[in-house]
């Protein structure tokens, strides 16, 4: 989404215009994917060889499983600081 030339920006309520639409499109699941794929590497997880919707972090002696599934996901880990952390990263 992007805003329409003419409005300012910065407004609680703002105005937008849809660029592009991804659901009931073939590939808006593969789209989706890509874009969480992208998402997690770059916070440091990585895929598992069994399912590529599992993805894990180890930090130091800790262990942080995330599991995708359509749009949602369940993060789970051994230590809960570190489940807080990286929800607070994928809220950013």
């Amino acid at each position: 989404m992007q805003e329409p030339s003419g409005y300012k920006s910065g407004r609680v309520a703002s105005v937008k215009q849809l660029v592009k639409v991804l659901y009931n499109l073939k590939q808006a699941g593969h789209k989706w994917y890509n874009t969480l794929h992208i998402m997690l590497t770059d916070l440091g997880l990585h895929i598992t060889r069994v399912d590529l919707a599992v993805f894990i972090a180890r930090i130091q002696k800790n262990m942080l499983i995330l599991v995708a599934h359509v749009d949602n996901c369940v993060i789970t880990g051994s230590s809960m600081e570190l489940i807080i952390k990286y929800r607070a990263k994928l809220n950013e």
